[in-house]
């Protein structure tokens, strides 16, 4: 039926018969030439009444009175997970960075489980973004951290059966090879945070954000991690197909002075949160006579890249900081600390953020009530266990911004979050 109301609606403006139809077109032709309605026009308005208006005027009617019954918003699963958590443990052992792994402040740090698929719980049923070489398989990657007074300690191992890399210069795209990449955020919030990519050549590329993508951020590549020191160790012959290739490790020592941001210590204490998570990119490849290139469909463009994250994102994007994993800092294996409350409750505020970007995305507008969002009684529940409270919402929301607080049972303001994800720490003398 929209289809024929669409066809009409052309007929009827070029006739400028939609004068009797809507006002707005009435007084437009008042100021144009003069046209008689003859029984064409008509004909065309009592149509256009039968038909009734169309999907796009009901959405224009949700937007402006908030009357019209939406559809049930949900989000993926793997945003509704909790990041994963990694202690570094600190290390007097002498570390010497050349990609092997020989030291005993390695022999100490544990593994981190091994990497998956970027979109972790939110892949579809019936699909995947796995590797190649086998059913359902991912190549076995992980990582392990250390630290002393002056650096972060990252180390990689990374299962390859062909060793392959053509960058050399730095601050090239590095993921148009395949690459290991480390993104670290020593405020643990959304804005201000770092990554290093590295390919099996050694080659890296860094670079400073001040805010993602998804706010208009742009990659500041000019920045360079000062002092860092990094190497690669190659576990077969890199660009030779035939041999036989098993993996490669890349070892990073990271100094916090690169990583200082004003007014914020170099050195991080056990105190502090930082969020960090790590990606491979993998290209699907095809063997040539100078080695390998990457593997084209039937029309000729390339396949697209698998992403394997020690942290699932949730969504295939690897700038969405709040989805990074937990990093903290120990002295001694006595320390175990826990997510504190306060970052339960700001996963809280973001899955809201979430379903407004769902609702967003539908129907054009962020949802103006939290009804609209599905949540009954302007309530949610935060932590698991003991720790499981409910906490009150207050939403203000027009079509094109929102900001949601989080509301303690002691009525305190805690937390609030706004459409460009920032979360920022309500105080009540404030409100």
């Amino acid at each position: 039926m929209f289809d024929a109301y669409r066809i009409l609606m052309i007929i009827a403006t070029s006739l400028k018969g939609l004068s009797f139809y809507c006002p707005s077109f009435k007084r437009l032709m008042e100021s144009g030439p003069v046209i008689k309605p003859n029984w064409v026009h008509y004909f065309l308005t009592c149509t256009l009444l039968l038909l009734g208006p169309p999907a796009w005027s009901q959405k224009m009617d949700t937007v402006k009175n908030n009357k019209v019954a939406v559809s049930a918003i949900d989000v993926p699963a793997g945003l509704k997970t909790l990041p994963k958590t990694y202690v570094a443990r600190h290390t007097n052992s002498v570390m010497k960075i050349d990609g092997k792994l020989t030291e005993p402040g390695w022999r100490q740090a544990p593994w981190t489980d091994e990497f998956v698929d970027i979109l972790g719980a939110s892949i579809p049923s019936g699909e995947s973004n796995l590797k190649k070489d086998g059913p359902n398989q991912i190549l076995p990657t992980k990582v392990k951290m250390c630290w002393n007074d002056q650096y972060l300690f990252v180390a990689a191992e990374l299962t390859e059966p062909q060793l392959w890399g053509n960058l050399t210069k730095r601050d090239a795209i590095i993921y148009n090879d395949n690459d290991f990449e480390l993104f670290i955020s020593p405020t643990g919030d959304t804005r201000n945070y770092f990554e290093i990519e590295v390919n099996a050549r050694g080659t890296i590329l860094d670079l400073f954000m001040t805010k993602p993508y998804r706010n208009k951020g742009r990659a500041l590549i000019s920045w360079n991690a000062g002092g860092i020191k990094k190497a690669v160790t190659l576990y077969g012959t890199l660009n030779k197909p035939g041999d036989h290739d098993s993996l490669w490790s890349v070892e990073m020592a990271i100094p916090f002075t690169a990583l200082q941001l004003w007014p914020h210590k170099a050195m991080p204490t056990p105190e502090e949160l930082w969020r960090i998570n790590f990606s491979r990119v993998e290209w699907d490849l095809t063997v040539t006579d100078s080695g390998y290139t990457r593997k084209r469909d039937k029309y000729g463009s390339i396949l697209a890249e698998h992403n394997w994250v020690w942290s699932p994102q949730g969504i295939k994007a690897m700038h969405a900081p709040e989805r990074w994993g937990y990093l903290f800092f120990a002295r001694d294996e006595s320390y175990h600390p826990q997510v504190a409350l306060s970052e339960l409750q700001k996963n809280g505020l973001w899955q809201l953020y979430y379903l407004q970007e769902a609702y967003l995305h539908k129907n054009n507008s962020y949802a103006l009530t939290l009804g609209d969002l599905g949540i009954s009684g302007q309530h949610i529940k935060v932590g698991t266990g003991e720790t499981e409270q409910l906490y009150s919402l207050k939403m203000e929301a027009t079509s094109r911004q929102f900001q949601i607080d989080m509301i303690s049972p002691e009525g305190q303001y805690l937390f609030s979050i706004d459409n460009t994800g920032q979360i920022t720490t309500n105080h009540p003398f404030k409100r």
